[in-house]
């Protein structure tokens, strides 16, 4: 979606993503082992090379990121004890009900998929020939229950509102940008 800030048009998903990889590459290398920093450099090759979207290629680096922080080793070494405290802390951290979230979904798919990546070589389960690693193949995701209702959704007109109380530009395009996209309220960054 192009939008227009004081005359000139960009489209704010590529400086997005570009500036979110910046950021996670950045920390990546400050924090990890040559190992482990080795290894998210090897996948990111192979998501790159399967033309995954960069979008998509950020969601899991930004994952793997913060799946690294809470494993605190190498990956090499994973083992069906360290998965079953790793998906442990994840529920603990990422759901306040022990059910199943977005978060806790998605992290659980993300380490699926970088363990298979780690010890099989294949990201997916279908290209497989062998069963899933023993330390992975126990992990399951559960539907998320959307607690939405229609109701609790803005309208076309509240957004109409909500944009006209702007005071400038900056402030109406992050807001119009954000009600398009969906995005969840603890990524609007001004």
């Amino acid at each position: 979606r192009l939008l227009t800030v004081t005359g000139v048009q960009t489209c704010a998903l590529p400086i997005y993503t570009e500036r979110q990889t910046e950021w996670i590459w950045t920390k990546i290398r400050q924090e990890f082992s040559p190992a482990n920093l080795r290894l998210i450099e090897q996948y990111q090759d192979v998501m790159a090379s399967s033309a995954m979207a960069k979008i998509t290629m950020l969601k899991h680096t930004k994952s793997i990121y913060y799946l690294t922080r809470l494993y605190g080793k190498n990956w090499d070494k994973f083992t069906k004890e360290d998965s079953l405290k790793l998906v442990s802390r994840i529920m603990h951290d990422y759901s306040k009900t022990g059910q199943e979230t977005n978060s806790t979904f998605d992290f659980k798919k993300i380490l699926k998929i970088w363990i298979r990546w780690i010890h099989t070589g294949q990201r997916h389960k279908s290209n497989l020939t062998i069963a899933d690693p023993e330390s992975i193949s126990w992990i399951r995701t559960k539907k998320v229950r959307n607690n939405i209702a229609r109701e609790d959704l803005l309208t076309d007109e509240d957004k109409t509102k909500l944009i006209h109380v702007c005071t400038n530009a900056r402030d109406r395009a992050l807001i119009d940008v954000h009600l398009e996209a969906g995005t969840k309220i603890g990524r609007a960054h001004v």
